[in-house]
This record gives structure tokens, C-alpha cells and sequence, in this order.
């Protein structure tokens, strides 16, 4: 009697805990590796915690969303910064737009537009590097979002004006 019980426990106890891993897990699709465990604490807060897209993957998800504000990043060439993103595969997408004209600069340049993931903005022209104060991209280039990538809260890319 005991020895039932105790395996209906189990069985209901493991079918809750693969439930919540599939609820995760297509919450988070594509990017289930993002995945931030229940003592992390909230998602959309988890951001300010950790390098969430470290490997940048949202970005092009990011860009898609592009379309809707082609009209108005359209009207001449924009100045567009990138933190935490490689170069290359950023221009890839963007010239799938044939009316954008724009032009990729360096984040401590002047520019109208920053895509940006949440990864560590090093100081690199400091020789001496100090983890306390350096800042995330998010928290380094705070303004305007147009777009934004996310699951459950979490922003994982993001495209600001400043």
C-alpha cells in the first residue's frame, strides 16, 4: 500500500517537473539556452543579472522586425552602433533591406540607431580594467527602444535610439 502510493507520488511529482520543462522550453524557442532556473528570480529582471544572447542569435530575429520602421531609417543614410554583436553577421542582415542605407560605426562614435544584446561593454581603451564598473550594452546605452527581442519578460536584443 505504502509502496503505491509512494510510486504515484513519484510518477506525479516527475510528470509536473517534465510539464514545467516543456513549458520552458517552448516559452523560450528558439533560444532555450537563455534558460534561467526558478532561483534566478524573475525573468524580465534576469537581464540586469546575466549575458543572456551571449551567443547573438536574436539578432536576427531583431533585424527581421526592421520592416516596420523601413520608412523611417529609409529617408537617408542612418549611423548605426552596434555593443555586443559581431559586425559581419549584422551587416549580412541588414543589406537584405535594399531601401536601408546605412553605415556601421563604432559605439563611442556619433550614431542615430544602437542594436545591442546584453553582453559586457568592456572599457578597452583603459589599460586598467575594472569589473565593478563596467556595465552591460543595456545599461550603457539606456534610450528609446523601436524593437526589441523577447521571451517571458526577457530582452534579449534590442534596437534604441538615443
Amino acid at each position: 500500500m505504502i509502496s503505491e502510493n509512494l510510486y504515484k507520488l513519484t510518477l506525479s511529482c516527475f510528470i509536473f517537473l517534465q510539464l514545467f520543462f516543456l513549458f520552458n522550453f517552448f516559452t523560450l524557442s528558439p533560444y532555450q539556452y537563455v534558460y534561467l532556473n526558478l532561483l534566478a528570480g524573475k525573468y524580465s529582471e534576469n537581464s540586469k543579472k546575466f549575458e543572456n544572447d551571449y551567443w547573438g542569435v536574436s539578432t536576427k530575429e531583431l533585424i527581421s522586425k526592421i520592416l516596420k520602421y523601413e520608412k523611417t531609417l529609409s529617408n537617408s543614410e542612418v549611423k548605426i552602433a552596434l555593443c555586443g554583436l559581431t559586425d559581419a553577421h549584422v551587416k549580412k542582415y541588414l543589406k537584405k533591406y535594399k531601401n536601408l542605407k546605412f553605415k556601421l560605426v563604432n559605439n563611442d562614435e556619433d550614431f542615430d540607431f544602437i542594436i545591442m544584446n546584453n553582453r559586457i561593454s568592456w572599457d578597452l581603451k583603459n589599460s586598467e580594467i575594472d569589473i565593478q564598473k563596467n556595465q552591460t550594452c543595456f545599461q550603457k546605452f539606456p534610450g528609446e527602444d523601436l524593437i526589441n527581442v523577447e521571451r517571458r519578460g526577457l530582452i534579449l536584443s534590442r534596437m534604441t535610439k538615443i
